[in-house]
């Protein structure tokens, strides 16, 4: 998470660093019909690397969802599984009581 939010800032500081030295120097851009006139160069790199961002999050997210979901979905039953075995055990203990007094018997009749 450290890493993502250096390289966030580095990219900040290099689209301002962009932006206040060619702050005269205007583009003109045509994309099929449309016409963008005089816009600044920063925001011309800016706005194709936060389309690319948009689009980088929705390609890895939804699996990290589906994870993080498995996950929870897992912790849950895991819990389920310890508070049966945590009901199961005491019965388990008299069993091995039960087991153990049938022996004494069985040698008592032997």
């Amino acid at each position: 998470m450290q890493l993502f939010l250096f390289i966030a800032v580095v990219i900040m500081i290099v689209f301002g660093s962009i932006h206040f030295q060619n702050q005269d120097l205007t583009v003109t851009i045509k994309f099929i019909t449309w016409t963008f006139e005089q816009k600044s160069i920063a925001l011309i790199l800016a706005v194709p690397f936060a389309i690319g961002m948009l689009a980088g999050t929705f390609i890895f997210v939804p699996p990290w969802l589906k994870k993080a979901s498995l996950a929870r979905h897992q912790k849950k039953r895991i819990h389920t599984l310890e508070s049966e075995l945590a009901e199961l055990a005491p019965t388990a203990a008299e069993e091995v009581e039960v087991e153990a007094a049938n022996e004494e018997a069985r040698e008592e009749i032997s």
